[in-house]
């Protein structure tokens, strides 16, 4: 028996002989059994390595212990907003430089309720441990809403805060809790005072207006407050330190359109009463001017905080813990802000179990680090995880040359991230114009009409020419990442350098394909090109998803949607990569067991891939993943599908699913990663708002890049009727069958020739629809697919001649 009898799989059964219905049994057997091996083959690395991790939890917990940051003193935490390390340098912020010295330091991502963050978004998210926000002054505005007004409260309402601490309240408190009840996030603000009160009313400490929104407790009540600017006298009775948690607002940094009043007092300046006057030359005069006199603005702006850094730092006790954030944007564009925690006796780069990069932590990190500090448990309603020191065996203060090297370090890392994040809409939309120019050229190339008088040269000659177009376009996706393993950021044209990397990533993707012996036919380029995309992604997945990082196609430190994994649009590239280079790989096997056999193999290599919480920690792709696999697994046994099958299928990998997510649960909350995370929220009730965040997302990718999601429609009418695949649905669809008469397409003879081709193209089908549905990207997944899904497909027809097209 040969591999090109599946063919009879993908076709309208005829009249069943008597002595076929024994084979037809033994062959649904066979693929019920594979399927069955492959799925359970597919779980059990993850349960395998969740085991492990249960039965170690203690030496884990015990071995990140070494690593935590710890102080046995008082805690402060400085924020500025807008600070970034590249606003840090012993020239212009000595004071800050010099904490940096003895300091643990990364880079904060700032998301919060929205893609930009404002200052008092910073410190809402700080005393809320989740994403928390405030409500513009208009839905037009780009300028943060102003802090609130701090009252003294009580009996001492009558009292300004001067130089002793009195209880305070923060004006408008209520409309805050009740914008972020409304919110998917649904934060809490109020909920650090409240753990901190709890441990046998420990005091707390607010010097400023976003101090005090952080510290404030769930009715809006401060402990203890004090006026902007003010610092304690290091030997009087209320010194800083008294408390074990200390919180100041030294303002922020920015552009004057986005800080709420151009004219804002400034506490930076040592005295609330100065004004930082920005010049009104910011808002008129030619760019180069606006420009020249924002960054003295920045600069006066940075001097002040600096100085007021230097005497806060003075003033402390010598074994107080020191935290610094930049803790918001700094203009309408957002960016990585700087952090820096000093004391434990150890220095380096920080990181968390939320980021698993280093030197990278979250905004929504530095609430439970602070209570860590403090020797507090841990809040369920935090969601991120105590910072760590990346760098376990930097326990000395950093020299000169050490910290030089960090902070370049987390520079160019800030720098990529905001790079790409300003790139990725201008790229995107030119590749989607590239596919649509493609589609649209290959469409006019393959259209004969009713009178075709081109010669079968010519119709040749436009065939290949498509074929090897297709082949380079469908490199691109992978190129996207290759380009990543250069240092490009570094250069002095860095968004030229990465064009440049992507197109080097490409060539070098494409001349694999053209490596004999599968460069010798059109089906086995098309094979080396899935492999080796998907090879790429495998690799990079499995050893840290350092090319997933700020990459064009991956995902983003600034948008903080995931930092470890494999993103979704990459998975979709990834999907498509394995299941249409293993159709071409065990296309010309001719033991219909061996075909089962390699597709289970690079099924599970998949599948675990995606899966393992180590690795890809993807849930709807491995989710996709296993129902792709699992269709091409039964296609290739020779077994029909009908829809209660199908169903079948996605029941079997929703089980497969809840099985590995619950194996991750059973791991200590800090250690899970999506897939316990997902768990939890079954288990709490809370998937209500975890989907309506997701379908909320999905939607806004149709406003947001419509033309990537139409794709998905144009990508379906290039498959069934430009590439006449819808001359197999004559009687289902005469309609459609009739129009793709009118094209050259050769998709179906070439699925004719070689079976498992269409077989492949089926199973990606069901990964791509079950990707739309479960993902919170939507359309963008199948989209994303058909980049690499549809030039793959017509190269695969070069292999069919021109003569044998349909007539």
């Amino acid at each position: 028996m040969t591999l090109d009898s599946t063919a009879a799989a993908a076709r309208p059964p005829g009249p069943r002989r008597r002595g076929t219905r024994r084979l037809g049994t033994r062959r649904r057997v066979a693929g019920v059994l594979a399927l069955i091996v492959f799925l359970l083959a597919a779980a059990g690395p993850a349960r395998a390595v969740s085991a492990v991790d249960a039965g170690t939890a203690a030496g884990k917990q015990a071995g990140r212990a070494q690593g935590a940051v710890t102080g046995d003193g008082p805690l402060v935490v400085l924020g500025i907003g807008g600070l970034t390390w590249a606003d840090i340098s012993p020239a212009t912020t000595p004071h800050i430089w010099r904490l940096a010295e003895r300091s643990a330091k990364g880079d904060l991502s700032l998301r919060t309720t929205r893609s930009t963050s404002c200052a008092l978004d910073g410190w809402l998210t700080l005393g809320a441990g989740r994403r928390a926000g405030t409500k513009l002054p208009t839905k037009r505005s780009v300028r943060c809403p102003a802090m609130p007004r701090i009252e003294p409260a009580g009996h001492d309402s009558g009292h300004r805060a001067g130089r002793e601490p009195v209880p305070a309240e923060v004006t408008g408190w209520g409309a805050y809790r009740t914008f972020n009840s409304h919110q998917a996030y649904q934060a809490k603000p109020g909920t650090l005072a409240t753990t901190v009160a709890a441990d046998d009313g420990m005091c707390t400490l607010a010097i400023g207006p976003g101090a005090a929104t952080a510290l404030a407790d769930r009715s809006g009540t401060v402990q203890r407050y004090l006026e902007a600017g003010t610092v304690p006298s290091p030997g009087g009775p209320h010194r800083l330190g008294t408390c074990p948690l200390s919180l100041v607002d030294l303002g922020s940094v920015g552009d004057s359109s986005w800080l709420p009043n151009s004219d804002t007092t400034s506490w930076v300046a040592g005295d609330h009463r100065a004004k930082n006057t920005v010049p009104d030359a910011l808002t008129l005069g030619n760019d180069s001017e606006r420009d020249r006199l924002a960054a003295a603005v920045r600069a006066t702006q940075l001097r002040d905080a600096d100085r007021m850094v230097g005497r806060y730092v003075h003033a402390l006790p010598h074994d107080a813990s020191v935290m610094l954030l930049g803790l918001s944007d700094s203009s309408y564009s957002p960016q990585l802000g700087a952090i820096m925690i000093a004391g434990g006796g150890r220095h380096g780069l920080l990181t968390s179990d939320s980021t698993r990069r280093r030197g990278l932590v979250q905004l929504t990190d530095v609430t439970p680090t602070i209570t860590r500090l403090l020797g507090e448990k841990r809040h369920p309603a935090f969601v991120g995880t105590p910072a760590t020191h990346a760098d376990q065996a930097a326990t000395k203060a950093n020299g000169p040359d050490s910290t030089l090297d960090e902070v370049n370090s987390l520079r160019e890392d800030a720098l990529k991230a905001s790079l790409v994040h300003d790139s990725v809409g201008a790229f995107s939309i030119w590749l989607d114009i590239a596919f649509y120019v493609f589609f649209i050229l290959v469409a006019l190339g393959l259209y004969r009409g009713r009178r075709d008088t081109s010669t079968a040269a010519r119709r040749t000659g436009r065939s290949r020419a498509a074929c090897w177009t297709a082949l380079a376009l469908g490199a691109v996706p992978a190129g996207t990442f290759v380009a990543n393993l250069a240092p490009w950021a570094r250069g002095p044209h860095p968004v030229a350098l990465l064009a440049a990397g992507i197109l080097v990533g490409a060539a070098a993707v494409f001349a694999v394909t053209l490596i004999r012996p599968w460069g010798r036919t059109w089906l086995g380029r098309v094979g080396a090109l899935g492999l080796v995309t998907a090879g790429i992604l495998g690799v990079d997945v499995a050893t840290g998803s350092h090319l997933q990082l700020n990459s064009l196609l991956g995902y983003n430190a600034i948008v903080g949607g995931r930092f470890y994994g494999i993103g979704n649009l990459a998975v979709a590239l990834y999907i498509v990569g394995a299941l249409m280079g293993t159709a071409a790989l065990v296309s010309p096997l001719r033991r219909r067991g061996a075909a089962v056999a390699v597709a289970t193999v690079l099924g599970l290599a998949t599948v675990t891939v995606i899966g393992e919480p180590a690795w890809g920690a993807k849930v709807g792709g491995t989710i996709a993943a296993v129902a792709g696999f699992g269709v091409l697994v039964l296609l290739l046994a020779g077994v029909r599908l009908g829809i209660r099958r199908l169903v079948a299928v996605a029941v079997i990998a929703l089980a497969a699913l809840f099985a590995v997510a619950g194996l991750d649960y059973l791991r200590p909350p800090g250690q899970r990663s999506h897939f316990g995370i997902f768990f939890q929220h079954v288990l709490s009730g809370d998937m209500g708002e975890v989907i309506a965040r997701k379908l909320e997302a999905n939607l806004s990718i149709l406003v947001i890049n419509p033309l990537l999601s139409l794709l998905v429609p144009v990508g379906f009418v290039m498959i069934a009727l430009v590439l006449g695949w819808a001359a197999r649905w004559r009687r289902r669809w005469p309609r459609g069958a009739r129009a793709a008469e009118r094209f050259a397409g050769r998709l179906p003879e070439a699925a004719d020739r070689r079976p498992a081709l269409g077989l492949g193209l089926a199973a990606t089908s069901m990964a791509l629809a079950v990707g739309l549905v479960i993902t919170d990207s939507g359309a963008a997944v199948p989209a994303t697919g058909f980049m690499l899904l549809i030039p793959m497909l017509v190269a695969a027809c070069g292999d069919i001649p021109a003569e044998t097209s349909r007539s």
